[in-house]
């Protein structure tokens, strides 16, 4: 994979990317509470999630420094 000067020099040059499928933790629980927060009006999930195409990772960056998205996701076609 090919990420431009500004990606590399973020992630610290050399970098390994790892991905997760959920993090680790008590997942059942804090899914559960963060669903019921939400329906509440009081987890605001969908303002601080944006999703990016993986060929956009510098603009994803750029939001998550600017404080636009909490969580940048990144999609790679398969």
């Amino acid at each position: 994979m090919r990420v431009s000067a500004a990606v590399a020099e973020e992630l610290g040059a050399p970098f390994r990317g790892v991905g997760t499928l959920g993090g680790s933790g008590r997942g059942q629980v804090l899914i559960t509470a963060l669903v019921d927060l939400y329906r509440q009006g009081r987890f605001p999930f969908d303002r601080l999630v944006r999703f990016h195409d993986l060929a956009d990772i510098d603009r994803a960056l750029d939001d998550s420094r600017r404080g636009e998205a909490l969580k940048p996701v990144l999609r790679m076609k398969h």
